[in-house]
């Protein structure tokens, strides 16, 4: 698969398993890089969500 493909596999296993991700976990992500890149997804709508890589 190229990059866009598997990007987008990426994005649709995140937003079927986003709402089971507690806010908690957040607090046990290692890197703080990683932890602000996950909280600026979940403000984005569900269906931006999905082109986060572009945007983001």
């Amino acid at each position: 698969m190229d990059i866009d493909d598997r990007l987008t596999v990426i994005a649709l296993l995140y937003t079927e398993i986003a709402d089971e991700i507690p806010a908690i976990a957040l607090n046990n992500v290692p890197n703080q890089k990683t932890a602000n890149l996950v909280a600026k997804i979940q403000n984005l709508l569900q269906a931006e969500q999905i082109f986060a890589h572009e945007r983001l």
